[in-house]
């Protein structure tokens, strides 16, 4: 006589049929970008932007009350008429859940641009931890693979203190990996404005390293 067991197998079917063993992202019906429409900003390294709000519904889920589990939201900004998806010249942010507002959630983050000119801002929204995102502008969702038709305006000016600090001496390699080099300099003193400093790879590379008024700065420089 043979015996068999189906127990597992029938708490399994049972788990599955109840939901508890499903775990499919949650389909977003509506997002948007809400407030503001435009926004200007001077250049600065501590100044953000004024809050950016963004607007996302979820049929039966975004009307409990709270934070939907699960979704995230980014706020970000790029050159004027491109298109985000997969673009690297976008600046992506994490938002925060701001409030409900009727049966949507409210998420809301500022910027902080480093250079003047003329972007488009969007907010974009996932419900699968980051895999898969959708990108929303003042009038709703963007469709997959389309450039927005009705992003947000973001006017940076630059700002009025255009002198350049004092160049900092004693400039000295304090140490070296295959991978880093440690810098070091003297500190300019009385020097209310300096924040810090930008240390490039090279005359001819623009992709550059935020280092502080400290002494020493470790400079990854990814060979």
């Amino acid at each position: 006589m043979n015996y068999y067991r189906l127990l597992p197998l029938i708490i399994a079917a049972v788990l599955f049929q109840s939901g508890f063993a499903q775990d499919k992202p949650l389909s977003i019906g509506w997002a948007n970008v809400q407030w503001p429409p435009a926004t200007n900003h001077v250049v600065s390294a501590t100044n953000r932007t004024p809050a950016i709000y963004g607007q996302v519904w979820i049929d039966g889920v975004s009307n409990q009350p709270g934070a939907t589990p699960k979704l995230t939201a980014q706020l970000g900004f790029g050159p004027a008429g491109s298109n985000p998806q997969g673009n690297a010249n976008w600046t992506w942010v994490d938002a925060a859940f701001n409030l409900d507002v009727g049966n949507n959630d409210e998420f809301m983050a500022s910027l902080l641009p480093e250079r003047a000119g003329s972007f488009d801002y969007l907010y974009r929204y996932s419900t699968s931890g980051g895999s898969n995102w959708m990108y929303a502008d003042l009038k709703g969702l963007v469709a997959n693979g389309q450039s927005p038709a009705n992003p947000g305006k973001l006017s940076v000016l630059a700002g009025a203190d255009a002198t350049p600090p004092q160049v900092p001496a004693g400039l000295v390699v304090s140490g070296t990996s295959s991978s880093e080099i440690k810098l070091a300099w003297r500190r300019i003193a009385r020097d209310s404005t300096l924040y810090g400093y930008e240390v490039l790879r090279s005359s001819s590379d623009t992709r550059c390293f935020a280092a502080p008024m400290a002494a020493v700065r470790i400079v990854s420089l990814g060979w």
